[in-house]
């Protein structure tokens, strides 16, 4: 009889599915026609008129039929968000390395680099950080796995380098990504009025009004019109939001060439996954962008083969959970610690780079 472990295990073998994939059909929670706040990214500076030209701009494209695709959250913004539930729901399934700097202490689930980050290389795991990736170029995941799981389940790029160890360029793509659009929408824009209570230049109070004009304004003691700004984007009668989760099992297939450990870390990373693709989450994505589920929508994770195959696959939360937890104990989750920073390392790195660029 095939067991829960059975149906998952199946995902890793060559013969297995390309891809786990999940769409989820999302509404604004006042609903459809409702005006909702995408994030808003630096303008190119060919664009920038002025130095005040701070407002930034929509991320928004033309689709064919004159529709427009906007991004609602971004790969790394989801990512970000998903994340730290190894910090809080699941802090038992992965080693928590924490770094003290200064009066602060940072987890490293909480680093946007990941293991690649500077708060880690320059921190005492740092060197055993360079090892460990020198071995994952090398097709060598399992260390990485015992000291930065999620850096494989999330991806990470080691770019950076400092005087004493040198980058390795070490590239994980993501296994797990996640990213949410809205298709067919029209850009709104909203104006504002601020209006003082008195007239303080008429009042007597302030000494050469005119001459302190624009601190009036900085302060609040001038009328401050606000017209034509971003006012977030609606969906057009057929528009859409998607949230589209995929995890990517033929990269996820190729870790470690094989044999026992490489079926552990297999097992393991995929379990981690699977818990990144199926944790319960809400989308309170920033002030203005509440989203739930749209009604009526019944969204499942599909097996997707090379051949073009789709079929559906149950994925229960509960029995994902019993898959995981048993590949980290088959597999032996790393060992978690607390690593001080090291600001020598970084002021002889900053100061070296420095001089080289004089």
């Amino acid at each position: 009889m095939s067991t829960v472990n059975d149906t998952f295990d199946e995902l890793l073998k060559p013969t297995g599915p390309a891809a786990l994939v999940y769409i989820e059909k999302l509404s604004p929670v006042e609903g459809h026609d409702a005006i909702f706040f995408p994030p808003t990214f630096a303008k190119p500076q060919a664009e920038k008129t002025s130095s005040k030209d701070k407002e930034g701009q929509y991320d928004i494209n033309d689709m064919p039929g004159g529709t427009k695709r906007c991004t609602v959250d971004t790969r790394g913004s989801q990512a970000n968000r998903v994340e730290p539930l190894f910090k809080d729901r699941y802090a038992d399934l992965v080693p928590q390395i924490v770094v003290k700097i200064g009066d602060h202490e940072v987890n490293l689930l909480d680093a946007g680099h990941r293991a690649a980050d500077a708060i880690i290389r320059f921190s005492e795991v740092g060197k055993v950080l360079s090892e460990v990736f020198t071995a994952a170029k090398k097709g060598d995941l399992r260390p990485l796995a015992k000291i930065a799981p999620t850096s494989i389940v999330f991806g990470m790029w080691d770019s950076r380098g400092n005087d004493e160890e040198v980058s390795t360029m070490l590239k994980r793509p993501r296994l797990f990504t996640s990213l949410i659009d809205a298709y067919d929408v029209a850009v709104r824009t909203r104006s504002a009025q601020y209006t003082p209570p008195v007239r303080y230049k008429d009042t007597g109070v302030i000494k050469d009004p005119d001459k302190v004009f624009d601190a009036m304004s900085s302060v609040g003691m001038n009328d401050v019109p606000s017209t034509g700004k971003l006012g977030g984007v609606q969906l057009m009668p057929n528009g859409e939001i998607r949230n589209t989760r995929t995890l990517n099992l033929i990269t996820l297939r190729t870790i470690e060439p094989g044999g026992k450990d490489g079926e552990a870390t297999r097992r393991y990373i995929l379990g981690l996954a699977l818990l990144a693709a199926t944790a319960p989450r809400d989308y309170n994505l920033r002030q203005g962008c509440l989203l739930v589920r749209k009604e009526g929508d019944k969204p499942q994770f599909v097996r997707v083969y090379s051949d073009g195959r789709r079929d559906p696959i149950p994925l229960d939360p509960e029995a994902v959970l019993a898959y995981a937890r048993d590949a980290a104990k088959t597999f032996g989750v790393g060992e978690s610690r607390t690593a001080k920073f090291s600001d020598d390392t970084a002021n002889k790195t900053l100061h070296a780079t420095k001089k080289k660029g004089e």
